[in-house]
């Protein structure tokens, strides 16, 4: 059995920020659904394709969805910074004057602002629950 990402929107733990972000700066391009990245097994399609020529049988595609603490359950500030610090929030910011990247982190914490909990940071994810097996 394993986890894979679906896409992109039906992730909020990207899409919150991700498009709160794209206020302010480009988004890079993710590249076709079967490129290399966290959304490349996000087509159920595509993971059978996949199984199947490397042989497995009885594949089961069942979606997953939980939610987790952004951050590992920090405040808002510091969940905020995690994200900037990330690869990703590194990535997209990278170009941009730090006016531009203070209205873009400002905006990603807005956007947050409604899932935050006495816990941290919860917000949502949607995942593939696959298995399958080998003859």
């Amino acid at each position: 059995a394993f986890v894979c990402w679906q896409d992109f929107l039906s992730n909020p733990f990207v899409a919150v920020p991700g498009l709160a972000i794209a206020q302010h700066v480009e988004l890079p391009d993710l590249g076709p659904a079967d490129a290399p990245g966290m959304f490349a097994l996000a087509d159920p399609v595509r993971i059978r394709s996949l199984l199947a020529d490397v042989a497995f049988v009885d594949v089961d595609i069942e979606p997953l969805a939980e939610e987790i603490l952004l951050g590992g359950g920090c405040t808002l500030t510091e969940a905020v910074e995690f994200l900037r610090q990330g690869g990703m929030g590194r990535a997209v910011l990278a170009g941009a004057d730090e006016a531009t990247q203070d209205r873009a982190v400002a905006a990603v914490s807005d956007a947050l602002t409604p899932y935050v909990t006495a816990d941290g940071v919860r917000i949502g994810t949607a995942a593939w629950l696959v298995t399958g097996r080998r003859p």
